[in-house]
Formats: C-alpha cells, sequence, structure tokens
C-alpha cells in the first residue's frame, strides 16, 4: 500500500499509455507491482474489450479485473511472495509455458545503459520468462527508477522491448 502512494501521478500518467496499448481482443499478461496494477485500474475505465483474456500472477491485478465486463481473467498458480502478493517460482513457470502473449505490461525497479533490472532474482527470472512468450514486451517505469540499477538483469536493450515512462531517457 505504501509503494502505491509513491510517484502516483506519474504512475497514472504511464497507466494511461499502456492502457490505450491493450488490445480489444486477444491475450496479455499484467505483471506485479503498483505500476502495472495503475494499468488495471486504467483498463477498467476502458470499457471497450471484445474477449479480452488478461493473464496475471499477482493478486492485486487479479482482485481489480476479477468481474470485468469482457475481460477473461486468468490467474497462474505458484509460491506467495508477500512483497508484492505475487505468486513465483516452478509452478508458475510451468504455467506460463502454455500462454503467448500479444502484449505483456511488466514492472521493473531500475532502468539503465545497460537495460531493466530487478531486485529479486525470482522475479527478475520470471519476467525473462514473459518476455520470451510475448511479441510485445512493455516495461512501465516511472523516472525515480532512471539510473538505478538493481542486482538481476531483467533485459537488455540488445532485445526488443517497449518502454513507457514519464521521465527523460537520453
Amino acid at each position: 500500500g505504501e509503494r502505491a502512494t509513491r510517484a502516483r501521478s506519474a504512475k497514472d500518467r504511464i497507466a494511461a499509455i499502456a492502457a490505450a496499448r491493450v488490445p480489444r481482443t486477444g491475450t496479455v499478461f499484467l505483471d506485479a507491482g503498483t505500476t502495472v496494477q495503475a494499468i488495471a485500474r486504467a483498463l477498467l475505465r476502458r470499457r471497450d474489450f471484445n474477449g479480452l483474456a488478461v493473464v496475471t500472477n499477482s493478486l492485486p491485478v487479479a482482485t481489480m479485473l476479477g468481474g470485468a465486463p469482457g475481460i477473461e481473467l486468468h490467474v497462474l498458480g505458484g509460491t506467495f511472495l508477500h512483497r508484492q502478493a505475487v505468486l513465483l517460482g516452478a509452478d508458475a513457470l510451468h504455467s506460463l509455458r502454455t500462454w503467448k502473449f500479444v502484449a505483456a505490461f511488466l514492472g521493473g525497479e531500475g532502468l539503465t545503459h545497460s537495460g531493466i533490472t530487478n531486485s529479486h532474482e525470482e522475479i527478475a527470472a520470471f519476467q525473462r520468462a514473459v518476455v520470451r512468450r510475448t511479441s510485445g514486451p512493455y516495461f512501465c517505469l516511472d523516472a525515480r527508477k532512471l539510473g538505478r540499477n538493481t542486482p538481476h538483469r531483467v533485459v537488455s536493450w540488445t532485445k526488443c522491448v517497449h518502454l513507457i515512462t514519464d521521465g527523460d531517457v537520453a
């Protein structure tokens, strides 16, 4: 709850841009994290979906989107990580193998010239697996994360990814 209040207006701006990139139909992945939760809130306001399947391992995202008109929600199983209320581990990775995504919206804790990073090894490994299963990975990070390097690389800039941020990436 405390993390959700940090950079709230930035997260809402990022969420509006990201939500506009969610197709009306198809299958998308929504990651854990407060910026992605803002995307889920923005999707609830759209109300123009026609058979969109949303896959997530985030319990807050699942709670928000459960029962939303036009959205078929799928929650991956796994081991509960309290810090982000997310399901991870071997079960989550196994469940992920059955999905392909037209877009995936992911968070991160750091962004440098070498790529996007996360401080939790298991989260980073899961995000790498999601990136391999999508044709359109979108990383959504607020300006506080720019220039910050955390221990576990998720993706380098050699991989074709999209970045949505409120900061200046020079």
